[in-house]
């Protein structure tokens, strides 16, 4: 009714006659009912969007796109088979902070705000896969010009459709694919014209895998915040709209709206430099893990079979009875050894390997390994530990003087080492920074370099001191 006030130029006026009359007759069906209790509390600008909802949206959408693109090239299960072993070797090494789990299409099945998070962190350093031959555009295998259509390959039919924007799916059967040429052909106003090519190149989608880790790594960071941050996470996110807006467009170029618009999330992001202003680091309002929908998989064991009266009390009872003793527990004593190697830190986030047989195993088979960032200050060593028989050694990330490589559209890879002096027996009075994973890369003569990534989103950039750019 209020509307029919404002713009009454927009309607007929049968329908505000109407309207009119049925207000007089039923004027309870034109109340405004009350708004819930909960939005009484605050203001407007203090109702932020939780970043966890942000990040997975955004980043499932960046990831989509991506294997849309790799689809459109025919190389999608090339890279699929690429990306499993790099993501298996960080799952095998079991940190809580980097969730990695494979995946098999873009429908990414299982999920959750922590896997698409971990999947970001490591982005720069999965995508570095796109430089291999296999992924550079090749032009579609057209049939010549005097061979008689009957005998046209199924390769040959999808070529043909393809260079005229018509996507037939993968699984279509030979003949099928060949009768929907033969009808554009039969059709009386003749086939459709041949499209431009509009594929972005491998440097336009590893420059939007670049962005998307920069504008998270801001996002979730705590070493920069407050205004400086926010105006820095703002300049990112113009670019990264920029940059989905053009690949998007590429993609999908029968969209007539940018695809940024039909995401909620891509949207929301221009809104969280005021987050960072309100609450100086956003990544305190992460709702991941117990404390948001991860709730859901602590309570669904608990819930009753059947739905009765009382239930949702019944169910917080049983959560209570059986967490109780544990936050009893957690109040009155220290879970963590003060002898432990990650004393005064969650012990899981740093791996410690059986023997240095392990280690030097897993750098010959160039799978991530997991290190632990010791010392404060200026003064930061990278250590790897080694748990064997009772007691822990560790061995000392050495950076080596030559130049590294610099990867124009991710990470800083060093080429390092191993100290090879007598076994140093862990000291637990040296203060534990961080903990963090070392990233190999493979360059084309088979030297093998490392990033040196932390839990933070930073890693050891070209000066050796650790960064986000």
């Amino acid at each position: 009714m209020t509307r029919i006030t404002n713009f009454p130029h927009e309607y007929d006026n049968d329908i505000i006659e109407y309207v009119t009359v049925d207000r007089v007759a039923r004027p309870q069906l034109y109340q405004i009912p009350t708004p819930p209790a909960a939005w009484s509390v605050g203001t407007m600008h203090e109702r932020v969007k939780t970043i966890m909802h942000l990040s997975m949206n955004t980043q499932k959408a960046v990831f989509q796109l991506v294997l849309h693109w790799a689809a459109d090239m025919d190389s999608d299960s090339t890279l699929l088979k690429t990306l499993l072993p790099m993501i298996k070797s960080v799952q095998d090494l079991r940190l809580p902070y980097v969730p990695c789990r494979p995946f098999k299409n873009d429908k990414f099945g299982g999920y959750v705000a922590e896997n698409y998070r971990a999947l970001t962190m490591l982005s720069p350093w999965l995508f570095c896969c796109l430089l291999a031959p296999s992924f550079v555009a090749k032009p579609p295998v057209l049939a010549p010009a005097n061979k008689p259509r009957s005998k046209w390959t199924s390769k040959e039919n999808t070529a043909w459709l393809k260079i005229r924007g018509i996507i037939v799916p993968a699984k279509m059967h030979a003949i099928v694919r060949r009768s929907v040429v033969e009808k554009y052909f039969q059709d009386p106003s003749g086939p459709p014209r041949v499209l431009p090519v509009t594929t972005p190149t491998v440097n336009d989608i590893r420059y939007l895998i670049l962005l998307l880790f920069r504008v998270f790594s801001t996002l979730f960071s705590t070493g920069l915040g407050g205004e400086a941050a926010g105006n820095r996470f703002d300049a990112l996110v113009v670019q990264f709209l920029v940059c989905v807006e053009k690949v998007g467009k590429a993609c999908h170029s029968d969209k007539k709206e940018p695809i940024w618009l039909s995401k909620y999330g891509l949207l929301g992001l221009l809104r969280c430099r005021q987050h960072f202003i309100d609450y100086t680091y956003p990544h305190s309002l992460y709702e991941g893990g117990i404390e948001g929908e991860g709730m859901v998989k602590e309570l669904r064991p608990l819930c009753p079979n059947a739905v009765r009266v009382g239930w949702p009390l019944n169910l917080m009872n049983a959560y209570n009875r059986q967490n109780s003793l544990a936050s009893l527990t957690k109040g009155f004593q220290s879970l963590t050894h003060v002898d432990a190697p990650t004393a005064r830190q969650h012990a899981a986030n740093g791996k410690r390997y059986p023997s240095w047989a392990d280690v030097e195993y897993a750098m010959k088979q160039h799978t991530a390994l997991s290190m632990v960032v010791l010392g404060n200050g200026s003064c930061l060593e990278c250590h790897i530990l080694v748990h064997m028989f009772r007691v822990t050694y560790c061995r000392r990330v050495v950076i080596h003087c030559q130049a590294p490589m610099i990867d124009d559209c991710g990470f800083v890879f060093q080429q390092i080492s191993l100290e090879y002096n007598e076994m140093r027996i862990y000291d637990t009075a040296v203060p534990v920074r961080n903990f963090g994973m070392l990233l190999p890369d493979v360059d084309k003569e088979g030297c093998v370099r490392y990033c040196l990534q932390d839990k933070d989103w930073l890693f050891v950039g070209v000066d050796r001191k650790w960064t986000i750019t």
